[in-house]
């Protein structure tokens, strides 16, 4: 086996390694020595293989962005036959369900702060542009006078609002919404945002 061959195949091992422990005890608990022991290198390979921790995180968020987007795609185009808001409730209801089903990678997503003075890499930023172009085709739809700018805000604004039920809900927060109730509620609120314009 080639060199590059068996770097690749140990840095894929390497980020599937850090996926599982992320799922199961969150990113704050990620430890070099463990991912070493995971995939049977020694603890100096590891940074053979990425730079540092940091980069294997935003290996994992990106993935974890890459199976959100696919779920919010899948949702999409189930209601892709239905009006606007029908196809915009859809997608809130899946990002909940991919939330509910992956808690600790979804929020690795969201609890991820950069190293003081290093950028996002351009490739999470440009995922995360990627994504919103579910909220952002319906709402053309809906709103079609409105400008770009203004229809990006206000995907913004929408996300964050489904965002804040998920998040809340699923951490059972003061006023939270009762883990049964959480689709149904989702799609009313949408449904209203959507009335609303």
């Amino acid at each position: 086996m080639k060199i590059a061959e068996r770097r690749a195949e140990q840095r894929e091992a390497l980020v599937l390694a850090a996926e599982r422990r992320i799922a199961e005890a969150a990113v704050g608990n990620l430890r070099a020595r463990d991912l070493a022991q995971d995939i049977g290198v020694a603890l100096g390979a590891i940074y053979n293989i990425v730079a540092d921790l940091d980069e294997l995180v935003l290996l994992v968020i990106g993935r974890t962005m890459v199976r959100l987007d696919a779920a919010l795609e899948a949702a999409g185009r189930e209601a892709a036959e239905d009006a606007p808001a029908a196809r915009l409730e859809a997608i809130a209801v899946a990002y909940f369900h991919f939330a509910r089903d992956n808690p600790l990678l979804w929020r690795s997503v969201f609890d991820y702060r950069s190293p003081e003075g290093k950028e996002l890499p351009e490739e999470i930023a440009a995922q995360q542009a990627r994504m919103f172009r579910h909220i952002l085709e319906p709402l053309g739809a809906l709103l079609p006078a409105l400008g770009q700018v203004e229809r990006q805000l206000f995907a913004h604004t929408l996300f964050t609002a489904t965002h804040g039920v998920v998040q809340l809900s699923l951490e059972q927060r003061l006023f939270a919404v009762p883990p049964g109730e959480i689709e149904g509620q989702l799609k009313r609120l949408v449904g209203a945002i959507c009335r609303g314009v």
